[in-house]
């Protein structure tokens, strides 16, 4: 379909989709397309082929003249689908239940709160103090917690997080509020 601007024909894989606003302006298109398709000798099975329709699947949902909706049959295989009894079959369901996820509020995070189940640590790691760390007596909890992340972050797992965005998980609720904190110059450091 090289050559068409992009408004005529959608192409994914081997499905073609030309939308007009118009009927006459649609047939035109699906002219334009068919002649494309014959000089490049590419048949079409009849039987497969949905013209001028105002309501059409594709790609696991209906597009109608007002907009996209859920396909009727791919929801009912979410909803029909058994629990899921092991880690493949929650994963299988995940990703089926994933694919309408604008369509559901609050879907993404049911579906975060399923993937701890299966989400492996990657890694664990603590120490304890240092002699020289031992010794400042004013050490607050926050500043020990902020400490332990320091180090967590820029000498234990530095390799892995290099150049890398990540979230640091902490019950340590001053350390929860670090990004808002007003810190002294040694806890900017």
């Amino acid at each position: 379909m090289q050559g068409f601007m992009l408004t005529i024909p959608l192409v994914y894989l081997h499905d073609i989709l030309v939308y007009t606003p118009t009927v006459k302006e649609h047939i035109c298109r699906l002219d334009s397309v068919f002649e494309r398709l014959k000089q490049h000798g590419i048949r079409l099975i009849p039987d497969k082929c949905r013209l001028v329709q105002q309501r059409t699947p594709f790609l696991g949902h209906v597009l109608t003249p007002n907009g996209l909706e859920t396909d009727p049959g791919k929801v009912k295989a979410v909803s029909e689908s058994p629990v899921p009894k092991t880690l493949k079959e929650l994963r299988s369901f995940l990703a089926l239940a994933g694919y309408y996820r604008k369509f559901v509020k609050g879907l993404m995070q049911a579906i975060r709160d399923l993937e701890q189940f299966y989400t492996k640590v990657v890694d664990f790691a603590s120490r304890g103090l240092r002699n020289n760390e031992r010794r400042m007596e004013n050490y607050s909890s926050f500043k020990l917690e902020l400490l332990a992340l320091k180090w967590a972050v820029c000498e234990k797992f530095r390799d892995y997080l290099w150049r890398a965005t990540f979230t640091v998980v902490t019950d340590n609720n001053p350390l929860r509020h670090l990004h808002s904190a007003k810190l002294g110059a040694k806890e900017q450091r």
